[in-house]
């Protein structure tokens, strides 16, 4: 019974350096502001197509945008 804050929280906790990515079909100002102090390297906001996820995922490796 954990929501995704929850995991990403715990997550952070076990793991502080572990980049993440958050897939999410709704979050309020206060969650966002939250996930950003924890490091989150970014949101993906459902739905989202092939273009936007391969460009998150350069950005959590830490790659250049083509």
């Amino acid at each position: 019974n954990m929501d995704g804050l929850k995991l990403v929280r715990t997550l952070k906790h076990m793991l502080p350096g572990i980049p993440v990515l958050v897939c999410s079909g709704r979050v309020d100002d206060k969650q966002s502001h939250e996930l950003a102090a924890l490091g989150v390297v970014a949101v993906l906001y459902k739905p989202f197509d092939e273009v936007t996820f391969f460009a998150a995922i350069r950005q959590l490796m830490g790659l250049p945008q083509p």
